[in-house]
């Protein structure tokens, strides 16, 4: 799973890496959520020190694909 990078985040590019040596596996399934910080929740700039004080939730899309991930298994 992939978000949006926040400082000090694994960036899009470095995300390739992990693409490259898992993408081919049939146990391992990659999902980008490209509107999603690094903790995904949902917003339009990367996650800044403060957002770990305000209550927010995790993207709907994101517990989602995690149940559907979990079941499947």
């Amino acid at each position: 799973m992939w978000s949006r990078a926040g400082p000090g985040m694994v960036a899009a590019a470095r995300f390739s890496v992990w693409i490259a040596g898992l993408g081919d596996r049939a146990n391992v399934d990659i999902r980008t959520y490209p509107a999603c910080d690094h903790l995904f929740f949902p917003g339009d700039t990367p996650a800044v020190p403060a957002d770990y004080a305000r209550p927010q939730h995790v993207d709907g899309e994101v517990v989602a694909d995690i149940a559907q991930w979990i079941t499947a298994r």
